[in-house]
């Protein structure tokens, strides 16, 4: 659905020409490109040997910097002919609809899932030793899995450098599933994980524009396009030919520029059974991204960047019963992600004290071509869960 960053892939040499050492990402809007597999005596060309490597220095296949994304960007610009259509999004053999593959978070133990995923990419991950890190690094960290009929077919591994940044260490999707929005969906499931323990900050890493490889603009571009800034360039990580950049993002809301007039600071709501619509409203804003916030005894608030929702148990209530059809709130409007999320949203909200309206027209209840669910509480209060656009 990181670089979506695009789907990152390590890279065999070129016969054309030198270009240092790749991790190159495949996938969101960019082409794989013909076959180019490693042979031993290439491998000189793609970086220098681990024992020529400065005393100190960070050689660039060492450790988790190969992870690190050096991605590949698209060798073709793309035109409106080349852009999957909504509800045409399938994979090139004829499989399920992209929007339908299903990601989840595993705390480690996916080192076999990504020694299988990166097998599928030789043209890119073609070097053993460095793909025995990959799968090692994703055995013990976090990792993101896309999955599609119950076979994975992505992943994204995280790096947690403190408690409040981590790393976009690497990711990879099988060579059918690109340019079908994976790598954007793996970045934004990795990114609400992330906001749920506390981390304020993504970093991942790329080659600069110092670099003359033309490959990499369009990476650099699509980080960009997905928030990430530039913050810093660090010239010798991966040795002088391989200036590096780091790219960092502030994910939790609060690091954002000031509110600018008419934006939403907090919706409130008073509720006459403060326990009960906790529960429900906890369970719905908390997989919508929210937060808990602030706790009184007559009151509860979520927040989501810069905006918060408060329930109260006022004792200025003058009427216990609300009824959306008074004069007054009729309902609230959500974005809830993808289709496949907003699915699962609906499939588990009955559990959770919430009852599916307009259920004979569901999803389309609100026009042709908008994916919603609306869905009401026990106290009557109605909320319209948006899907964002399939294409």
């Amino acid at each position: 659905m990181l670089p979506t960053a695009n789907e990152v892939v390590g890279s065999s040499a070129s016969q054309n020409r030198s270009v240092g050492p790749k991790v190159r990402t495949v996938g969101e809007g960019h082409e794989a490109g013909p076959k180019r597999h490693v042979r031993p005596e290439h491998l000189g060309q793609l970086v220098p040997r681990l024992d020529q490597a400065a005393p100190g220095q960070h050689h660039p296949m060492s450790g988790r910097s190969l992870g690190r994304l050096l991605p590949r960007p698209d060798r073709r610009s793309q035109g409106p002919e080349d852009q999957p259509t909504p509800r045409t999004k399938r994979s090139p053999d004829g499989g399920v609809d992209a929007e339908t593959a299903e990601l989840r978070k595993v705390e480690g133990g996916a080192g076999p899932i990504c020694t299988q995923i990166l097998a599928t990419l030789p043209s890119w991950f073609g070097i053993d030793e460095a793909n025995r890190r990959y799968a090692e690094t994703a055995e013990h960290s976090p990792v993101i899995l896309a999955e599609a009929d119950g076979e994975p077919i992505g992943l994204l591994v995280l790096v947690r450098h403190s408690p409040e940044a981590a790393e976009i260490d690497l990711m990879a999707v099988r060579p059918n599933w690109h340019h079908h929005g994976i790598g954007r969906r793996l970045i934004g499931h990795a990114e609400r994980a992330l906001v749920g323990e506390g981390v304020e900050y993504l970093q991942v890493k790329t080659l600069s524009d110092r670099h003359p490889d033309p490959w990499y603009r369009s990476t650099r571009a699509f980080y960009r396009a997905c928030g990430f800034v530039a913050l810093e360039e660090m010239p010798t990580l991966w040795g002088p030919s391989n200036p590096a950049l780091q790219l960092v993002k502030a994910i939790n809301g609060r690091h954002d520029s000031m509110p600018r007039a008419g934006d939403v600071h907090h919706i409130e709501l008073w509720v006459a059974d403060l326990a009960a619509a906790a529960e429900r409203w906890g369970w719905l804003l908390g997989a919508l991204g929210y937060q808990p916030y602030q706790d009184w005894p007559a009151g509860r608030t979520w927040r989501l960047a810069d905006h918060y929702v408060v329930l109260e148990r006022s004792p200025a209530l003058s009427d216990p019963d609300h009824d959306r059809c008074r004069a007054g709130l009729n309902h609230l409007a959500l974005h809830a992600g993808s289709r496949t999320e907003l699915d699962a949203l609906v499939a588990a909200a009955a559990e959770h004290g919430w009852s599916l309206l307009f259920a004979d027209r569901h999803p389309f209840a609100g026009g042709p071509v908008h994916y919603a669910a609306y869905l009401e509480d026990e106290d009557g209060f109605e909320v319209e869960l948006v899907a964002r656009p399939a294409g």
